[in-house]
């Protein structure tokens, strides 16, 4: 969206989080959490670490991930096989992550992203056990069905 149209929506409350990063705005919307939670589904957002704590205060309930490089020199490599950064944006990016690392103990989980499908099933583990929390079963909704079919 153009920067006028970002500043209108910050404006209007519309985004869950936003923040600067690396010299350009980011954000999720809120039509875009509420419209998963309503249908009860999962939805999955990537924020720096701002928008991360932003998430956690203003929705307790959802659970955040904080995703780590086997190392410091991995990242390191994998920006420059990216290629997709030139010196001076590379340098800023692992100055970002050396200040970002520093927040993974405010997270509900870390998974070290050693390898891309290891990862994702990680992350889907996560995701399965948090279903079943007790806290999260509506035994209300259980207990009415059970009613309709007996």
């Amino acid at each position: 969206m153009t920067e006028a149209e970002f500043e209108r929506r910050i404006k209007k409350r519309e985004f869950a989080e936003w923040a600067w990063v690396h010299g350009k705005r980011y954000g999720t919307l809120k039509k875009f959490v509420d419209q998963a939670k309503k249908k009860g589904k999962v939805a999955l957002f990537v924020p720096d670490v701002q928008g991360g704590m932003t998430f956690k205060r203003k929705y307790p309930d959802c659970v955040l991930i904080f995703i780590l490089p086997p190392s410091l020199d991995e990242l390191k490599r994998r920006l420059i096989h990216r290629g997709t950064e030139n010196r001076e944006e590379m340098k800023r990016r692992l100055k970002t992550a050396l200040k970002e690392i520093k927040f993974w103990s405010k997270y509900d989980y870390v998974v070290i992203n050693k390898n891309l499908s290891q990862t994702v099933n990680l992350v889907e583990k996560i995701i399965e056990a948090e279903r079943l929390k007790s806290t999260r079963f509506d035994y209300a909704k259980w207990r009415k069905y059970q009613m309709a079919n007996n």
